[in-house]
């Protein structure tokens, strides 16, 4: 249902820019539309002695008390050490860039993606990665769906250039990132690829692609599927 008004916008210097904050909020207009539609045909909601009542979030923050406040001890101990990275000892969050689940309980989760328009860092694509391993673990967040979306990606495939990243010595790690040292000197680096049995996906727009009616064709995404064999390797664990 995008149109590519959706995807492109003229700055003042007339040059056809791509920007990743108004595309997804575009984005999460279009999946609100769509939704609303085809509630019955998607099974959004539970049975209806159980009604869950379900929203599109952007930029909705996930905060350790939020962990905390469903997990038992052990579930927050455990997300504390797998993703110490992300939720930085407990006094960090998380933030995906588009969900759609139970506001009143994280632990009911559908879809969840993260966003990236135009050239980014490895880093940034690793850490997304990384986010979506945690978002669709089964034992933390538990979304059924988790989706990288790269529009007007580079050609360089985002597993290699995750792969090539890690493989550096020292890591091109960002100065403010938590643990920099850590990531920057330790010979290995925690996989973002999902736990096993478990999969998400990214999505490739590198040149979108419009029909006569003006909506954006879905057929020109590429779409790669990242299991727990997706970044094998010796500099991942």
């Amino acid at each position: 249902m995008m149109r590519e008004t959706d995807f492109f916008f003229n700055n003042p210097h007339e040059h056809r820019v791509c920007d990743e904050q108004r595309f997804t909020t575009r984005l999460q207009h279009n999946f609100c539309t769509y939704v609303d539609k085809n509630q019955e045909q998607l099974l959004l909601h539970e049975a209806a002695n159980n009604p869950v009542t379900f929203e599109f979030q952007y930029n909705h923050v996930k905060s350790s008390r939020g962990f905390r406040a469903v997990f038992d001890q052990y579930g927050y101990d455990r997300a504390l050490e797998m993703f110490s990275e992300l939720l930085n000892n407990g006094r960090g969050s998380v933030i995906p860039d588009l969900c759609y689940h139970d506001p009143e309980n994280i632990t009911h989760n559908r879809l969840v993606v993260e966003v990236k328009c135009g050239s980014t860092s490895p880093y940034s694509i690793y850490h997304d990665l990384r986010k979506l391993r945690l978002y669709t673990d089964p034992e933390v967040l538990n979304f059924q769906t988790g989706i990288f979306l790269h529009v007007l990606s580079p050609n360089i495939d985002p597993i290699i250039s995750v792969k090539n990243w890690v493989s550096r010595n020292p890591r091109s790690v960002p100065i403010n990132t938590p643990n920099y040292d850590e990531l920057r000197n330790n010979n290995y680096i925690a996989t973002p690829a999902p736990v096993f049995g478990i999969s998400y996906y990214i999505w490739r727009i590198n040149n979108p692609v419009f029909g006569r009616d003006g909506f954006f064709n879905t057929n020109c995404i590429e779409e790669i599927e990242i299991n727990s064999n997706s970044f094998d390797g010796s500099c991942f664990v």
